[in-house]
């Protein structure tokens, strides 16, 4: 699993890492947990793809509004994704872009969730990646938001 995060999860290079497990995923002696590995680096694609999109209809006037999963709202974010395909937070006015790899996973795992729930129910392909995300990368406050976010979209 180290390996893995070296090659694939450090950087959110969840099509590599497709690419890598399919082979040894898809044969039908593979073992159930690499079987479920490939399964989840396939939703985390499809979440990032639905992310990356999320966050391209936002600009540096109208970002997204990301609350850290630990609910403190003193240290909101706000980011929005620029042309060359990085992340960009806005610091006291100024445009700061990242690298995916430069981001820590809980703040990866901030913006997935304040993208879905600003989503208004048009998640079906983040949600089960956004779970995957979360249970890779040791993320219970993530869960516990998806989790919430789910039970308010389903008694809407």
């Amino acid at each position: 699993m180290e390996d893995l995060h070296t090659r694939f999860l450090d950087k959110y290079d969840f099509n590599a890492m497709v690419v890598d497990l399919r082979d040894k995923g898809e044969s039908p002696s593979a073992p159930a947990a690499l079987k479920r590995l490939l399964r989840s680096a396939e939703q985390m694609v499809r979440m990032k793809t639905w992310l990356e999109a999320v966050l391209e209809r936002h600009t540096q006037q109208n970002p997204l509004l990301v609350h850290p999963l630990s609910g403190d709202t003193a240290r909101d974010m706000k980011v929005y994704m620029s042309l060359d395909q990085r992340v960009v937070f806005i610091e006291t006015g100024t445009a700061l872009p990242r690298d995916w790899a430069e981001l820590k996973p809980e703040v990866v795992g901030a913006i997935v969730v304040s993208a879905i729930r600003s989503a208004n129910g048009a998640t079906r392909a983040a949600m089960p990646g956004a779970l995957s995300f979360a249970r890779l990368y040791n993320l219970p406050l993530m869960t516990k938001a998806l989790s919430a976010t789910a039970g308010g979209a389903a008694a809407k």
